[in-house]
């Protein structure tokens, strides 16, 4: 698998999902709900290997739960 990596821009509705590979390049840039069944769906869209994940929330992140690595890979 190649190595990803994941930012994620979380806000009250929607949550912006970039993800990169090793070399920098966009492999996934989308939005989706800001639940973690949603980002985990969105996430499954890069197929790769996750090996750094990103958050910028705000005052959001301390009321977010946050999806595993695992979940979105599954």
């Amino acid at each position: 698998m190649v190595a990803q990596y994941v930012g994620l821009d979380v806000s009250l509705e929607l949550t912006s999902i970039c993800v990169v590979d090793e070399e920098g390049r966009r492999v996934l840039a989308t939005k989706a709900a800001s639940d973690p069944d949603a980002i985990a769906d969105a996430l499954r869209e890069a197929a790769g290997e996750f090996v750094r994940v990103g958050l910028e929330a705000g005052p959001l992140r301390y009321a977010r739960k946050l999806v595993t690595l695992d979940q979105a890979a599954a």
